[in-house]
């Protein structure tokens, strides 16, 4: 499995072509997540025309939904002991150097490249990419008309320039009672001062109980 850079180096590398490619090839479109929806080929940077990997979607959405629950349940662990064993300003030092770990173990084991990303970010090296920009927004317009977080997912083939195909996952993270020590309104000073310190230009707070605080996004490099 290739380093967690190199699906957003290869992206990013890909809008830059975008001009050239325009003219010549574009296309768009959406998963739908439904049991009895399926997945369209997309060139996210406007490559599109080759044509799609024979995979077996529905084991790679069950697998990536397994994926995020054993990281959620893991992390929540963490988050928890931690709380318990100094406090909740020991979280926030934690949540910086456990999460990328975590990530990284899972991105090793699970097959996936496992990320996280927001549209109000703490750390600034999540920030979305265009393809999870659009989904997140998807997301925040489901949710503010009444969609449970925990329900919003979304998975799409992407073809990149380079001719690479990505299998590509999100689902929303809903605000956890737990995620309030760092990411509510109501924030003990302490907390805040473990923030300002790691943190400096941190975006990712005043959310309340049950509120869609971002997204998991998961990539699969799919093979012939």
């Amino acid at each position: 499995m290739p380093g967690a850079f190199t699906f957003r180096t290869a992206i990013a590398v890909g809008l830059l072509l975008m001009p050239a490619l325009a003219d010549a090839q574009s296309g768009s479109g959406s998963g739908d997540p439904s049991p009895a929806g399926g997945t369209s080929t997309i060139g996210e940077t406007g490559a599109i025309g080759r044509p799609a990997t024979t995979v077996d979607l529905d084991k790679l959405v069950e697998a990536a939904r397994q994926t995020v629950r054993r990281f959620q349940e893991r992390m929540k662990g963490e988050l928890a002991a931690a709380i318990k064993a100094d406090g909740a300003a020991n979280a926030v030092p934690l949540c910086q150097t456990t999460a990328p770990d975590l990530l990284t173990e899972f991105t090793d084991s699970s097959g996936f490249e496992v990320m996280r990303t927001s549209l109000k970010l703490r750390n600034p090296e999540n920030a979305p990419g265009t393809w999870e920009r659009e989904v997140l927004n998807e997301f925040q317009e489901k949710a503010a008309a009444g969609a449970n977080p925990k329900s919003l997912e979304r998975y799409d083939e992407i073809v990149t320039p380079e001719g690479d195909k990505l299998f590509r996952y999100m689902s929303g993270i809903p605000t956890g009672e737990i995620c309030l020590n760092c990411h509510g309104s109501e924030i003990k000073p302490d907390v805040k001062a473990e923030l300002v310190r790691y943190y400096p230009d941190d975006k990712a707070t005043g959310y309340r109980l049950g509120e869609l605080r971002g997204a998991f996004s998961l990539v699969k490099l799919l093979t012939e």
